[in-house]
């Protein structure tokens, strides 16, 4: 017997009234009732609803059975070689292939041949017939190439098999499937199967015999009863009926004598239109919708991937409002599922996806590949830091003690430039140290010691590694693939370990963790398929843009579209048949929300054809379904008062103003008043970064401090030999490692024969050297004393009398232009102080003031000399009055210390542009 449920109906409740209907008289008989399932969520759905529906009465559940899970039977069926082992070895063979170069490609092959297989066995495809497919004279000859590689699955792979006793788990599914039809044929045992799709040529033949059945039950989704047998016949391979016409061509059955079950509504003829193949899609224009069908039919266009996951998340909080109310997003777009799961945990609302997440993704899947990171990346702060702020690191502690402990050591080496240097009890050099010489070294040892570095690092003052790690849903199956990947890990062999993390997570990403249990009683995050036993009264089908929903047919990579049909193979556009089945189970939901991002990426996204369909099919009848704006996620975090953003201009009491200041900030001053606001009136400084960036500002210092102990040594020193060794020496006192010296000393090599060639130039000239002195000078400006501070990085006392006051620079050089106009005063004011008797040195004329540039390259390098149109006292001179000027104006209360925009130059001396909230304001206009 076959029947059908509307698209508008529920399968899972339709199923049960069916069952307790016919069981009423006969309670015990419902234990008798096997019941077959496309999945175990399916499996679930309809036990809490038969448990709902049977309150009132005894009866008992009937045996549910997922279809690809009939692993029961007396049948002597091999076991099945699991599929992870099956990649070791397909990887293996693949990499004996001369044109695959790395384990990682090795991998991904495996993985796509193991795809190959497995379509094979689910369509019952003779693969012997490879062999002789490029003897068709329509295939190019060069496809020869591909199928001397496919020699791997059509010759080597069964011979693996047949030594091990072990067949592939798609082919023991199968197998199962049709000793189950096998079992079942010519019984009289009550079989219902609900739900199923008819892809699968075994899953055809089940239906077939029970639908032989004198008790036997087909209870089908969604057939469209209105179909003529022609029709049926000519409907093509991406309608949404296609499942079930190869299922009504197998029982020999017309759509219109099936038994329709339920309600025919307004809007499941309005789908029936939307997704009417192209040949009838003239028939829109008979004007055949109701207005009344778009009840209850909303469609919202956001602008980004995250204003749809809030706007979604809004919806389903706004569900809850209602006692009882029930909701779901279905989407087969991850990220959107998982950005919702994160938007709701605002609310204090969890929830999970049904469809499952990589292992890669879950909590444990990033530990340990960041674990890799470190590995990898060994001088890289960043990547230590990662893992030791992830929730899973203890290091023997109580782990919120830990973090916070981390958290302070980094706030420290931020603020202080100090190196990151955690005193941490597990020791990360076994695993880190296999990765520095990249020899080969066999895949099992790397594991073993990943896994002992996750576990020692894990274990916390009250729990073991065991509690912590492996515990969860996420964690169960970790363990279960880690272990079965341990076991098996002699089969990769040796590889270099640079490829270890990729390999890894190659194959953490063939594991899917799915949740034993619903996180919420009323939400539910879903994909496509699995919706389609459940109405929820509110249901949102997210990510409607194409490419994504449907997503783009995948020929794959072995066969072409004719040696698919050759063979006997679906075509991938039979993928979207399916999405159109599970979209138009969707949208007969009570009411129907339409999302989809206008971008993704940056990038402009097309609307899912089910959206133009919609249109096109809504025109003909003069209707349109308006588009809605993404309003409630842009109020939601809108202020109820908005006022127009202006440039911040601060005026703090004069007693909280800096009295004293270094020569280097009075640049700062002048071009971005409200950084000495920010640093020296409410004391905020900048953090500094812990990677490439702080390594290169340790760089700069170590030359000034190589460069102030060669000096002391002999003013006079031209040792090339001996100031790259203290370059080495001093490197090592800054805390860079033996590889960051690696690319750090041949750089001051280069500067080095610069710095000696200047040292030449000199030679007998200079009287003494004075590196790195520090000076001040006090004084009063409208009586209020003020303080002018400075570290001169070199001052040359000539033999003549006069001095020379050097900066060094090994970044950015001010202009003399600059200079001259009074926007760099460094070494001018520091020429101030030493002609004021601001050194300890006793005063001297200045005669020059010079940048030193020290590149990297020799040829780079070069002496600014500042003192060429003016002399050192002029520029001193003006430099002071400036300053003078500027200290007066900024001792007045009413004088704000004005944002300056970031423009030029300027952006080298703005640290405090959030805090400003510069890009607020500084394209308005505001010349404040």
């Amino acid at each position: 017997m076959i029947k059908t449920v509307g698209l508008s109906e529920n399968l899972a409740d339709c199923l049960v009234d069916l069952i307790i209907e016919k069981a009423v008289n006969n309670p015990l008989e419902t234990a008798k009732i096997q019941i077959i399932l496309p999945t175990r969520r399916s499996c679930k759905t309809v036990k809490d609803s038969f448990l709902q529906k049977s309150q009132n009465t005894s009866l008992l559940l009937p045996r549910l059975l997922p279809i690809y899970e009939l692993d029961d039977l007396a049948e002597d069926i091999p076991d099945a070689l699991p599929t992870l082992e099956r990649t070791l070895l397909l990887s293996k063979l693949c990499q004996a292939k001369p044109n695959v170069t790395t384990p990682e490609q090795a991998f991904k092959i495996a993985i796509s041949l193991g795809e190959l297989l497995d379509a094979f066995y689910q369509f019952e495809t003779d693969i012997d017939k490879l062999k002789d497919l490029v003897q068709n004279p329509i295939f190019a000859e060069h496809w020869n190439e591909t199928l001397i590689f496919l020699d791997i699955i059509t010759q080597v792979w069964p011979k693996i098999l047949k030594e091990k006793k072990l067949i592939d788990e798609a082919d023991r599914r199968i197998r199962l499937i049709n000793a189950y039809t096998k079992k079942i044929q010519g019984s009289k045992e009550t079989v219902i199967a609900a739900g199923l799709d008819g892809g699968l040529p075994s899953v055809r033949r089940l239906l077939d015999v029970i639908n032989k059945q004198k008790n036997g039950l087909i209870l089908l989704d969604g057939v469209d009863t209105s179909l003529s047998p022609n029709e049926l016949a000519l409907l093509p391979e991406y309608h949404y009926q296609t499942g079930i016409k190869k299922i009504l061509n197998t029982l020999k059955v017309h759509p219109t004598s099936v038994h329709v079950i339920g309600r025919k509504t307004e809007r499941d003829s309005l789908i029936r239109e939307v997704l009417l193949p192209e040949a009838q899609t003239e028939e829109w224009r008979a004007g055949k919708i109701k207005s009344s069908a778009l009840q209850n039919i909303e469609r919202i266009d956001c602008e980004t991937p995250s204003e749809e996951a809030l706007t979604i998340a809004l919806i389903l909080r706004g569900a809850l409002e209602k006692p009882e109310q029930t909701a779901a997003l279905v989407t087969p777009d991850r990220i959107l599922a998982r950005r919702v799961i994160a938007e709701m945990k605002r609310w204090g609302i969890i929830l999970d996806d049904s469809a499952g997440t990589p292992l890669s993704q879950t909590p444990i899947g990033v530990f340990l590949r960041l674990l890799t990171d470190v590995a990898l990346n060994k001088e890289n702060i960043s990547s230590l830091l990662a893992v030791l702020k992830h929730p899973f690191s203890a290091d023997k502690d109580n782990p919120v003690i830990f973090r916070q402990v981390i958290k302070s050591l980094e706030k420290n080496a931020r603020q202080n430039k100090n190196k990151f240097t955690p005193n941490l009890k597990t020791d990360f050099t076994q695993f880190t140290e296999l990765f520095q010489n990249n020899i080969l070294t066999p895949f099992k040892t790397i594991l073993t010691h990943h896994i002992n570095l996750a576990e020692e690092l894990a274990v916390s003052s009250d729990r073991t590694a065991q509690e912590r790690l492996w515990q969860d849903d996420a964690g169960k199956e970790a363990f279960e693939f880690l272990t079965l990947l341990l076991e098996k890990a002699d089969l990769i062999g040796e590889i270099e370990p640079i490829f270890y993390p990729m390999i890894l997570e190659i194959l953490m990403n063939t594991v899917t963790v799915r949740p034993t249990y619903g996180m919420h009683p009323r939400l539910d995050i879903l994909g496509p398929i699995e919706a389609r036993f459940n109405h929820y009264d509110i249901c949102v089908i997210g990510g409607l843009n194409e490419g994504t929903f449907p997503g783009i047919p995948d020929i794959g990579p072995w066969l072409n579209r004719p040696m698919r049909q050759t063979l006997n193979l679906p075509q991938p556009e039979n993928k979207t048949a399916t999405v159109s089945m599970d979209f138009a189970h969707c949208f007969c939901s009570p009411k129907v929300i339409l999302t989809r991002s206008k971008k993704a990426e940056g990038a402009e996204t097309i609307p899912s054809r089910f959206l133009a369909r919609l249109e096109a099919t809504l025109t003909g009848s003069n209707l349109t379904l308006p588009i809605k704006n993404a309003d409630w996620a842009k109020q939601l975090d809108k202020s109820n008062k908005t006022t127009s953003s202006k440039r911040p201009q601060p005026c703090p009491p004069a007693e909280a103003r800096p009295t004293s200041l270094s020569v280097t900030k009075i640049e700062l001053w002048m071009r971005n008043p409200y950084a000495i606001y920010a640093r020296y009136i409410l004391r905020l400084f900048k953090l500094d970064s812990l990677g490439k960036n702080q390594k290169q500002q340790i760089y700069g210092s170590a030359v000034h401090k190589v460069l102030e102990k060669f000096i002391k040594e002999n003013p006079n020193n031209c040792d090339k030999n001996r100031l790259i060794a203290l370059a080495d020496e001093i490197l090592t006192e800054f805390g860079m490692t033996p590889t960051d010296k690696i690319f750090y000393l041949p750089r001051f090599e280069q500067t080095a024969e610069f710095i000696i060639k200047q040292q030449q130039e000199t030679l007998g000239m200079i009287k003494d050297s004075l590196p790195e002195q520090k000076g001040e000078k006090t004084f009063d400006v409208a009586g209020r004393p003020f303080t002018l501070k400075g570290t001169a990085d070199r001052i040359d006392i000539f033999k003549d009398g006069t001095a020379r006051i050097l900066d060094y620079k090994t970044g950015t050089i001010p202009s003399i232009k600059e200079v001259v106009a009074g926007y760099a005063p460094q070494l001018p004011l520091e020429s101030y102080l030493f002609s004021n008797n601001g050194f300890p040195e006793q005063a001297k004329p200045v005669a020059q003031l010079a940048y030193w540039k020290l590149a990297s390259k020799e040829t780079d390098c070069n002496v600014i000399n500042i003192t060429q149109n003016k002399t050192a006292q002029e520029l001193s001179d003006d430099n002071f009055e400036n300053l003078k000027t500027l200290i007066h104006i900024y001792n007045q209360e009413k004088t704000p210390y004005v944002a300056a925009a970031l423009t030029g130059r300027d952006k080298t001396y703005n640290d405090y542009d959030h805090l400003a909230r510069t890009s607020e304001w500084a394209n308005e206009g505001d010349e404040e």
